[in-house]
C-alpha cells in the first residue's frame, strides 16, 4: 500500500482515507473515498495501491532538474526505433535525440476505434511507464515488462484521459502484473454494475455508498 505522507496522517489508523479516481463505465467518472467503498479490507488495499497517489513519483519530479521549458526529460532505452530519444514524464511527449523536436503520436485503432496513443512501435503510455521503472531502479519489473508485455499490462489510472497526451504522464500510468490488473478491473466492473443497477449512489461528498432502505 502506498504511504500517504503528504497528508500527515497515521496510515495505520486511517489506512484507506484517501480519494481516488474511479471509472464506473458508461461515462460516469468520479473520485471516491476508498474507506467508504463497500469492499473488503484486502480489496481496499488493492484499489489504493493502484489508484492512490504515488509519493515516490512526486518526490522524483520535485527533486529532478527541469530544463528551461519545465520538462522532466528521461532518455529512452531498449525500445527499438526510439533509443536515445527522450520522454517528458510530465507531459507524455516524446522528443527526438536532439530534444528539440517532438515526435507526434498516432492513434492505435481497434475495429476502427481509437483506444490509445502510439509513438514508434509502442503505446505512449507504456513508453512512459517503462521509462519510470528504469529511472526509479525497478529493474526486475522493467525487464520482465519489456520481455512479456501481455503478462505486464500498462494501467491508466484515469482511463478516460488516455487519448489525451497529458493523460499519459507519469502520474496516470502504471505497469502491473496481469493478475493484479485483472483483480482491480474485476473490482471496478463489480462496482460499476452495482451503480448501474441502483445499488450504489454517489453522495454530495463523492462517496460511493450502498443504497439503504
Amino acid at each position: 500500500m502506498k504511504k500517504i505522507e503528504r497528508y500527515g496522517m497515521d496510515v495505520n489508523d486511517f489506512p484507506f482515507s484517501h480519494h481516488v479516481p474511479m471509472d464506473l463505465r458508461g461515462g460516469v467518472r468520479t473520485y471516491v473515498d476508498v474507506d467508504q467503498l463497500p469492499l473488503s479490507d484486502t480489496q481496499k488495499r488493492l484499489v489504493l495501491r493502484i489508484q492512490g497517489a504515488d509519493t515516490k513519483k512526486e518526490a522524483y519530479v520535485i527533486g529532478r532538474h527541469k530544463d528551461r521549458y519545465g520538462r522532466v526529460l528521461v532518455t529512452i532505452r531498449d525500445i527499438k526505433g526510439l533509443e536515445e530519444c527522450a520522454v517528458d514524464l510530465l507531459s507524455g511527449k516524446i522528443y527526438d535525440k536532439t530534444r528539440k523536436h517532438e515526435i507526434a503520436p498516432r492513434y492505435h485503432l481497434t475495429k476502427g476505434n481509437a483506444d490509445y496513443l502510439m509513438v514508434g512501435p509502442m503505446g505512449l503510455h507504456r513508453i512512459v511507464a517503462l521509462s519510470w521503472l528504469r529511472v526509479s531502479g525497478q529493474h526486475d519489473l522493467y525487464w520482465k515488462a519489456l520481455a512479456s508485455p501481455r503478462a505486464y499490462p500498462c494501467h491508466h489510472i484515469k482511463p478516460w484521459t488516455k487519448l489525451d497526451q497529458r493523460g499519459n504522464n507519469i502520474f496516470n500510468v502504471e505497469i502491473l502484473p496481469r493478475t493484479i490488473h485483472q483483480r482491480y478491473e474485476s473490482i471496478a466492473t463489480q462496482l460499476a454494475a452495482k451503480y448501474k443497477r441502483g445499488e450504489l449512489v454517489i453522495d454530495d461528498e463523492t462517496n460511493l455508498k450502498m443504497v439503504t432502505e
